[in-house]
């Protein structure tokens, strides 16, 4: 007889530092879409270039936010301009990950190591120290997360 077993995996973050060299934790699909959309906005010279460059899934959705706002996305050779884009000015997108992490790191975490508070654009935040690095890492591996540290990604606008 042959008992055939599925992989167990463990629920993975990806870790980051932000500007001020804070760490930044999200789930990997989160940040390497909050990454590739950060790297569109920051270096696409034209529209094109930053429909070529955005992750077709968040692109899908700025379409649709600027269908829903009467807006058409520019196209061709147009110089880029992140302000025409629903939610940049006023940063409510790309999604701010001081926010993310409330949803995505798990909540023993966040009770011991996160300094939550509340911004007065964008609501509730969480940031982490980076002293406290190693001290989260072993909780989250008490947890049963895997931490994949990924500095080559974005994970704020902020850099």
């Amino acid at each position: 007889m042959n008992f055939s077993c599925s992989p167990v995996t463990t629920p993975t973050l990806y870790l980051s530092s932000g500007a001020s060299g804070n760490p930044l934790f999200a789930l990997p699909q989160t940040a390497e879409t909050l990454s590739a959309t950060i790297l569109a906005l920051e270096t696409a010279a034209t529209w094109d270039d930053f429909q070529r460059l955005m992750p077709p899934t968040e692109l899908a959705r700025v379409k649709h936010a600027m269908r829903e706002n009467d807006q058409r996305m520019p196209s061709g050779s147009k110089p880029f301009d992140p302000e025409v884009l629903p939610g940049f000015a006023d940063g409510d997108w790309p999604a701010w990950i001081a926010s993310t992490m409330l949803r995505e790191v798990p909540d023993p975490v966040l009770q011991a190591f996160g300094q939550q508070a509340n911004s007065v654009l964008n609501g509730p935040m969480v940031e982490f120290r980076p002293e406290d690095l190693p001290a989260i890492k072993a909780r989250l591996a008490e947890l049963g997360w895997t931490v994949i540290e990924r500095p080559d990604l974005r994970m704020d606008l902020e850099q």
